[in-house]
């Protein structure tokens, strides 16, 4: 995790990086965050908000796991032989999750009121010019075994 300070930029004015929450195996740096060990009354909450956040993520991955049964084939998924295959299964079937999310909202979307879901307008838009893609070979990089 060390690697995401380097791509990640500073909210602009704070000089803070965004963080990322991860259990409690996660290593502390400047871009993740955990469970707060003896926390005072405020530390108390924020573990709790962060623990609810956890779960909505965690449903969220539920969801994928149940819309997408073939995400649950665990002979697709060797890493170290097919880990191209695996690479693009995992991106495709987010977006997918992400549509569904468009029509059906998450669970994650109750927790910031502030922030609905987009509508598939909004997350796909098919009246912008987008530059046109360029392949990047994944094998070397993902294919572990070869």
């Amino acid at each position: 995790v060390p690697y995401l300070i380097e791509i990640l930029d500073p909210i602009p004015g704070l000089n803070l990086y965004p963080s990322i929450y991860g259990d409690a195996i996660s290593p502390l740096t400047a871009v993740t965050q955990g469970y707060i060990r003896d926390p005072d009354p405020i530390e108390r909450i924020r573990n709790k908000r962060m623990a609810s956040c956890r779960m909505c993520i965690e449903h969220n991955y539920g969801a994928l796991f149940n819309l997408f049964r073939i995400m649950n084939r665990e002979q697709n998924h060797q890493m170290f032989y097919n880990g191209e295959s695996v690479y693009r299964l995992g991106i495709v079937c987010f977006l997918l999750l992400n549509c569904y999310t468009c029509f059906n909202g998450s669970t994650t979307s109750t927790l910031f009121d502030d922030f609905p879901a987009p509508s598939i307008a909004e997350y796909l838009p098919v009246d912008v010019d987008f530059e046109p893609y360029h392949p990047v070979e994944l094998a070397r990089e993902y294919n572990y075994g070869i």
